[in-house]
């Protein structure tokens, strides 16, 4: 089953480029070591016109999903906390279609 995690910073005021800085490094580390079973893919996307807020989606794919978050996941999520406001959320796969 395929599910999403994503995990959403509203940065505090004057940490906006540190916590973009600390969301690329996150990136990188979890490409270069992918010890991560079940993880098919990650990006990080920031909001297009209110500065600091970002979203790190993190794509599943297991037989079980993990509903309360994976344990990367909820890692992630307390590293950032320390930037600003933050908010974890699990999405299960109802359809999917390729153009």
């Amino acid at each position: 089953m395929s599910w999403i995690e994503i995990i959403r910073l509203q940065a505090a005021c004057g940490s906006e480029t540190q916590a973009r800085r600390e969301l690329e490094l996150i990136a990188q580390s979890i490409v270069r070591n992918s010890d991560c079973p079940g993880l098919v893919s990650l990006a990080i996307y920031r909001q297009a016109v209110l500065q600091g807020s970002f979203e790190l989606r993190l794509n599943w794919c297991s037989a079980i999903p993990q509903t309360e978050g994976s344990k990367l996941g909820l890692s992630l999520l307390q590293l950032l906390k320390r930037y600003g406001l933050t908010s974890h959320s699990i999405w299960l796969e109802i359809r999917s279609e390729k153009q």
